[in-house]
């Protein structure tokens, strides 16, 4: 099916299930000049339900980056997204409901109110009707702040939102998961110490702080680890895996925390594959049994990447093969893999792959 098909370029699409067989997708579209964003309901048969080409999210002057939509509870979704429409970049949102119509301020909600640029913007529902947004924040250094908004579009963590880590130190290439109980876990990459290691914090749903201030450790292991991905379990533990390369090439570790912040497995990680060659782009998911599913690009063969995955059952056990197993191993390059449930506690998995060139 297509989505939008105007002579124009459409970029950096995102979509979201609408919990009926179908999805909610956004996109930046240059129709108008500059990059704005556009929305678009497909339902399971892949027919438009919305106005052909998509109905205007963002149309403002300036560019508009890497919207990410999550449902509103209601039928509809809240999509937020970097905006470049002012000197600094800013996060903005907007609610659009089941007809496609935005309910906030026209061209979006400012997120916050601080000097400075807000970047690399991520999102998640509050499981309320509003959204959890966190973002890199420049009002003083490379820092990490986040912001509640509910489904009227009130900012509940105030005008300059809640501080998830700050210090001179860079923290960049965050990412957010839901805790739940109207929280969120965020986890990110930090270089106060002389590599990069991977940090966590928890914030509560009035958005204070419920691990260590400015971040738990997760890994502070020799070498840089970098691109953090989260997954929760249905009993509250939380998973974390990102690329480690503490041993030279890059490598598959993961760690599994507690609600307050406690790791659970081997200090700074267990080793979830650390073959031949790089191992890198990761996704995982809960398997809903206590486990979790990782999944990564894989270039132990030397020639190209295939992709692998592993299961990790709660004790930091690896049940299937040690290293994991091969999901494709076709010619060509197989890339940035991703996993979605199947409903009955496996997966589905999903790449790009250059295998017809």
């Amino acid at each position: 099916m297509t989505v939008s098909d105007g002579i124009a370029d459409q970029r950096d699409p995102s979509a979201v299930s609408d919990g009926m067989g179908g999805a909610f997708v956004v996109f930046i579209d240059s129709r108008n000049g500059d990059y704005d964003i556009f929305a678009q309901h497909l339902d399971q048969d892949g027919n438009s339900l919305w106005t052909q080409g998509g109905v205007p999210v963002c149309t403002a002057s300036g560019h508009q980056y890497s919207p990410i939509p999550v449902l509103d509870g209601a039928g509809g979704i809240i999509i937020t997204w970097r905006d470049d429409r002012e000197v600094f970049s800013k996060a903005y949102a907007q609610r659009l409901d089941q007809s496609g119509t935005a309910l906030w301020t026209e061209d979006g909600l400012k997120l916050c109110d601080a000097a400075g640029s807000q970047v690399d913007v991520w999102s998640v529902s509050d499981m309320s009707g509003g959204a959890i947004v966190v973002w890199e924040d420049y009002r003083a250094a490379q820092e990490l702040y986040a912001q509640r908004v509910d489904g009227s579009g009130s900012m509940l963590w105030g005008a300059g939102a809640a501080p998830v880590s700050t210090g001179s130190d860079a923290r960049n290439n965050p990412c957010i998961i839901s805790d739940g109980t109207g929280g969120a876990v965020i986890a990110w990459e930090d270089s106060r110490n002389p590599d990069k290691d991977i940090y966590a914090q928890r914030l509560d749903a009035d958005g204070n702080p419920q691990f260590l201030v400015d971040g738990e450790e997760i890994c502070t292991a020799s070498g840089n680890q970098q691109l953090p991905k989260l997954a929760l379990d249905p009993s509250g533990y939380i998973y974390i895996a990102w690329q480690d390369n503490r041993d030279s090439n890059l490598d598959v570790y993961a760690q599994r925390i507690n609600r307050s912040g406690t790791s659970q497995w081997s200090t700074d990680g267990i080793a979830v594959c650390t073959a031949s060659g790089s191992q890198y782009s990761i996704d995982l998911l809960p398997d809903q049994i206590g486990g979790v599913y990782i999944i990564w690009q894989d270039y132990r063969n030397g020639t190209d990447n295939d992709i692998f995955a592993a299961r990790i059952e709660s004790s930091g056990s690896e049940s299937w093969y040690p290293g994991g197993v091969k999901i494709c191993g076709a010619s060509g390059y197989q890339y940035e893999p991703r996993l979605i449930s199947d409903g009955q506690y496996g997966f589905i998995a999903c790449w790009r792959d250059r295998r017809t060139g």
